[in-house]
């Protein structure tokens, strides 16, 4: 009997071995480029490997490419540039090119969903040449970790929908998403706008302020008139409807970052007048916003789920109007006084 059960354990021990494999025999991918260019998919896959060097780490990329009509052989043909086998759990970053945005992601969205060998939790932005981008090398970093500490920093603690939301929006087309857009510029990374969409289209570009302030749970964002800047760390926004027109209240509590020198803070009535230019500041971008996407056929405040879930009906065009309401925190106030001039 305790042959057997030593025979038993002998073959569960090189079961376990017979699938394991070293990490430094495989070829790990920390970032995914997909490009559309005459009507194939282009994929880029960054291959990372570090080094030690004395007290410091190096750090080594590689970019593998593939092309083909259909997503999946692309995949397989970038995976198969390379004489290891292809590591996609690390996988931190993909990066969607503009072209391939403006024919549209689905097809790649559902292939990458449905590929269970592919790490889910990453950033997903989109480029100018993802292949380009993944072979430039910053201060011994991978692309993938530049681009995802600079969209971490610039949106703190939130994220932009992961893809299993994105893939849920692209179904049941109530309301379109948005995505980082990244460029290089001197050999750094810029991230100041968001490309948004209408299904799975991308339909333009837009500086990613305001997405941030109604979308995200993103604070510290700051609202400037007649040379005044309050910065917001608090807000609470909703939405509901009244007689066929959308109300987007917003009630948010900033501190003072800069005034002007004709403004006098010993003056109570000051902080009053202060939070009433606050108010139409934060109004008049908020519908710039908002019209600028509707222009452009996107939803991505989610107007049309608002009139389905009351009406039970899909609609295209909305009325809308913005309330807000602005508190400016008086204690332990630390500002700059600007000049006008």
């Amino acid at each position: 009997m305790k042959k057997i059960i030593l025979l038993i354990s002998f073959i569960l021990i090189l079961s376990g071995c017979y699938d394991y494999k070293e990490l430094n025999d495989m070829s790990i991918v920390s970032g995914i480029g997909i490009d559309f260019i005459d009507n194939e998919y282009i994929v880029s896959l960054e291959i990372t490997k570090s080094s030690k060097d004395g007290s410091s780490t190096e750090i080594e990329t590689n970019v593998v490419t593939g092309n083909d009509s259909n997503i999946s052989n692309a995949f397989n043909k970038a995976m198969n540039m390379t004489d290891k086998e292809v590591y996609l759990e690390h996988v931190e970053l993909l990066i969607i090119s503009t072209e391939l945005a403006e024919y549209g992601i689905s097809d790649v969205f559902d292939y990458i969903v449905r590929d269970t060998t592919i790490n889910s939790n990453y950033f997903v932005v989109v480029g100018d040449n993802p292949k380009e981008l993944l072979s430039t090398t910053i201060e011994n970093k991978s692309m993938s970790q530049v681009i995802v500490d600079t969209v971490s920093y610039t949106q703190g603690d939130t994220s932009i929908d992961d893809l299993d939301i994105m893939a849920s929006k692209f179904i049941t087309n109530k309301e379109d998403i948005a995505l980082p857009y990244v460029s290089l510029d001197d050999n750094n990374i810029n991230y100041s706008d968001i490309v948004y969409f209408n299904g799975d289209k991308m339909v333009g570009k837009i500086n990613n302020k305001m997405y941030s302030f109604l979308v995200l749970d993103t604070k510290d964002i700051l609202f400037t008139r007649n040379n005044n800047t309050i910065k917001i760390y608090n807000k609470k926004i909703s939405m509901e409807l009244k007689d066929n027109i959308i109300e987007v209240n917003i009630k948010v509590d900033g501190q003072i970052s800069k005034i002007n020198k004709d403004v006098n803070l010993k003056d109570e009535d000051s902080y009053g007048k202060l939070e009433k230019l606050m108010n139409k500041e934060i109004e008049e971008e908020t519908i710039l916003f908002i019209d600028t996407i509707l222009d452009n056929d996107s939803d991505l405040l989610g107007f049309k789920n608002i009139y389905y879930k009351k009406y039970k009906k899909n609609i295209n065009s909305f009325k809308y109007k913005v309330n807000v309401s602005t508190t400016i925190n008086k204690n332990g106030t630390i500002y700059e006084v600007l000049d006008d001039n």
